[in-house]
């Protein structure tokens, strides 16, 4: 079981940044700093193809496959830097509980939490069931299978958190096939995130406090 402490700091400011990021990713992609060139994960190459500095303790990359865009990807790869004393076992909490909270409105909701040493993995699932229920419409247009892997990281020594996060995405009629397979999937998705050997590098100086 997870041990979560000083959650509502987080809680404030985590809620801080995703606000900051609301607006459309309409700028050019700022490589803040190098993962090594392209993402290659499940059987896909990600590009750079957006970004974001919003505070001075938190940067944001995001990565799509040629051709994709955000507006109705079918999969995406997020690399984020949170400088804090906050633990990936903290993020990984925070994440629980707005998972559980989800739950409530969204009956397609559910995770499950992984643990080895220093790491923490979440695989969850969710879905537009609320918006649908909101605007009157039947059935589900999009559901979403996330996995998260959060690793404590030390850069330029400045400690923090990274979070590497893959997202895949089923439309209309293909969400029951992509639902029925991620029990198939799961292993490998989960071995190949492992073995990702991310190590990002600044293009500039990231100084301690």
């Amino acid at each position: 079981m997870f041990f979560f402490h000083t959650m509502k700091t987080i809680t404030i400011l985590l809620s801080a940044i995703l606000l900051s990021l609301i607006p459309a990713r309409a700028q050019d992609a700022v490589e803040y700093y190098s993962v090594g060139g392209d993402i290659k994960y499940n059987g896909n190459t990600y590009k750079l193809a957006w970004s974001s500095h919003p505070t001075a303790d938190y940067y944001i990359q995001e990565y799509l496959p040629e051709g994709e865009n955000f507006d109705n990807y079918k999969s995406m790869f997020t690399v984020s830097i949170h400088f804090s004393d906050f633990t990936a076992r903290d993020l990984a909490g925070l994440k629980v509980q707005e998972l559980e909270k989800r739950k409530q409105t969204d009956l397609v909701c559910n995770y499950l939490a992984f643990e080895k040493n220093d790491t923490h993995m979440l695989e969850f699932l969710v879905s537009d069931m609320a918006e649908a229920k909101a605007e009157g419409r039947e059935g589900l247009s999009v559901v979403e299978l996330d996995l998260h892997y959060y690793t404590n990281i030390k850069i330029n020594g400045r400690t923090g958190t990274m979070l590497l996060f893959y997202s895949g995405r089923a439309y209309g009629d293909d969400i029951t096939a992509f639902i029925k397979a991620i029990p198939d999937n799961r292993v490998r998705l989960i071995t190949e995130m492992e073995a990702l050997d991310i190590r990002p590098i600044f293009t500039k100086q990231v100084s301690g406090n």
